[in-house]
């Protein structure tokens, strides 16, 4: 009887959630506005967006969250919902704060001067859009409120997707065992919305809640997001659960970033210690749709359904080109400043492989890329901290506004700054902040050129890393013999930038030779430059590379797949197939070069 009644005991502390802490060991305070919207004068009514508001505060509430700021139905004006923001939170918050901010109501779109625009619809919202809150409104109160670490917008509305720009994979690898400091001390700027930029979301589910913020509750009051068991949800986990849980025809939910995020990841405690395992299945979706159509009732039999289309002639494609080798190379035509040249067809060019002409099989123009920037910084290189800051800020400058860039650092270990960002801003100003001492005098180039390429490879699009280093490897647990094929066959290319260091030349030739292959086996390119112009044209070759023109050409089947071969292009006219002269608006003709880079 004894023995059954402690065996009852140790089941019961065995499955019991794990006790949530009095106070979150990341942050100082928590704060969140909170709002539901159901009874609009002027649009048709929502049946759950107030009992979802609800039940996104009591779970703050149940999270220890210090002020929980609630606006529902008439509460929930445009003014009202501003000044909570911009007066009542922002001037209180400080730097280890963190913000949450929920809407529950009718979103709206239309497009003016040639854009999509999004707005979220107060309580006293009108016919016309100005008395809605845009989307560059909610960007503007975000940033009145950028004291604060952590900020999340989790948006249950129709074109909440119009908020946040897409998001890239992270380099901050989630097994290491900080991982839970290293992202709770990141800027974060993230958002979640129950639909992408064209959708409109489901009112009602089977639960009394949206089938957006049943998801939720499920991933985070439920814990069933916590797939890793260490007592934390992170924004990945909860998007990723939500994704899965709440797509349908209607919508599918999206993940999303604002301008000056870091690579942080917002997090929620756990209830549980021992998480359920992760439920299957879609709710089913009924309701009305949160779009807002003033005094009508939204239609919800739009579907998502699409037909794939063959173009014709595809399947004579296929069967040619598996049955021969595809090469994929990168193309950039540089004038003598090494600015690209655009506007070239795919008639101006002409392939060769060793000295035989080629068939182009695809050919357009580079999109943006995803980059990493890793700089080498020991302590040797402590003195140099301001160039480096200068050489690292003139190449975000110079790559596009458009690329994902991400920076890290590598001494003995190498340490991810900031994750991927849009916002050259926070990556200049996270340059000057990090950039201080560094911890050790080693460098591991090659362990740090590994690890980045391992965290890359599955990355899609054009991507490449541009190391900043001298060259010397001092105690890397990967040898050169090692790390050369890991970079050949991991798809990111190299580009290294040589620093002019003392341990440079006590090794000089070696330290280039070994630039050179690293560099080119992963595709890339090694610079040597000496004076701040040899710098500026290195980095608007890269830049040239990444944006140039990608042309995939056909070769003959007796030819290897992979291997290195001697390709060189030209340019020639459409006209006559003469090599093509290019000249300016003046007339004059304009000098260029043509770089070919053979690329995974």
């Amino acid at each position: 009887m004894k023995w059954s009644i402690v065996l009852a005991w140790l089941l019961s502390w065995a499955l019991a959630p794990a006790p949530l802490l009095a106070s979150d060991q990341f942050f100082s305070r928590s704060y969140a506005v909170v709002i539901g919207i159901d009874h609009y004068p002027h649009f048709r009514q929502l049946r759950n967006a107030v009992s979802d508001a609800r039940a996104i505060a009591d779970y703050l509430r149940a999270q220890n969250y210090d002020q929980v700021i609630t606006l529902y139905d008439q509460q929930a004006t445009k003014q009202a919902i501003i000044a909570a923001m911009q007066n009542q939170l922002a001037p209180r918050l400080k730097s280890n704060d963190r913000v949450l901010v929920f809407f529950a109501g009718h979103g709206y779109t239309e497009t003016l001067g040639g854009k999509d625009r999004g707005y979220f619809v107060p309580y006293d919202g009108e016919t016309q859009s100005a008395g809605y809150i845009s989307m560059e409104e909610l960007l503007s109160l975000a940033d009145y409120m950028g004291n604060a670490r952590h900020l999340l917008f989790i948006m249950d509305s129709c074109y909440g997707g119009l908020l946040g720009a897409e998001t890239r994979g992270s380099l901050v690898n989630p097994d290491t065992p900080d991982y839970l400091s290293n992202v709770a001390d990141r800027v974060t700027r993230q958002v979640l919305t129950a639909g992408g930029k064209g959708q409109e979301v489901v009112d009602g589910g089977s639960k009394g809640h949206s089938v957006f913020v049943d998801a939720i509750l499920e991933a985070l009051a439920d814990g069933k997001a916590d797939m890793n068991r260490n007592g934390y949800i992170t924004f990945a986990e909860l998007s990723d659960y939500v994704m899965q849980r709440a797509s349908n025809r209607y919508q599918t939910p999206l993940a999303s970033v604002l301008p000056g995020n870091q690579g942080g990841e917002y997090l929620f405690r756990s209830p549980l210690s021992r998480a359920a395992r992760l439920a299957s299945g879609n709710e089913s979706a009924s309701g009305a749709l949160r779009g807002a159509v003033p005094g009508t009732a939204a239609s919800a039999s739009a579907t998502a359904a699409s037909n794939a289309v063959t173009p014709a002639g595809a399947g004579e494609g296929k069967n040619l080109l598996t049955a021969t080798a595809i090469r994929k190379i990168s193309v950039a035509v540089l004038d003598n400043q090494g600015r690209l040249i655009p506007n070239l067809w795919q008639g101006n060019f002409r392939v060769f492989e060793d000295s035989a002409p080629r068939s182009i099989v695809d050919f357009h123009e580079g999109g943006p890329a995803t980059v990493a920037i890793l700089i080498q910084f020991n302590t040797p290189l402590q003195q140099y901290s301001s160039a480096l800051i200068g050489l690292a800020g003139s190449l975000i400058d110079i790559l596009g506004p458009k690329d994902w860039i991400a920076l890290a650092v590598f001494d003995m270990h190498p340490k991810i700054i900031t994750d991927f960002s849009l916002d050259h801003a926070s990556l200049h100003a996270a340059l000057s902040q990090h950039l201080g001492s560094p911890g050790f005098s080693e460098a591991n180039l090659y362990d740090a050129l590994g690890d980045l390429e391992n965290r890359m490879k599955s990355f899609p699009g054009q991507k490449a890393i541009i190391v900043f280093t001298d060259g010397v490897d001092t105690f890397s647990k990967l040898t050169l013999d090692k790390v050369v094929p890991q970079v050949g066959t991991a798809g990111v290319p190299i580009y290294a930038i040589r620093l002019d260091t003392p341990a440079w030349h006590s090794a000089s030739n070696q330290a280039d030779d070994i630039l050179r292959t690293l560099a080119s086996q992963a595709g890339g390119q090694a610079f040597f430059p000496g004076k701040p112009e040899e710098f500026s044209a290195a980095f608007r070759a890269i830049d040239g590379v990444l944006h140039g023109y990608q042309i995939l050409y056909q070769r003959t089947s007796e030819q290897p797949a992979s291997g290195n071969s001697n390709v060189t292009v030209q340019l020639v006219s459409t006209q006559n197939s003469e090599p093509m002269r290019i000249v300016d608006q003046s007339g004059a003709e304009i000098q260029y070069r043509v770089v070919v880079t053979q690329m995974p």
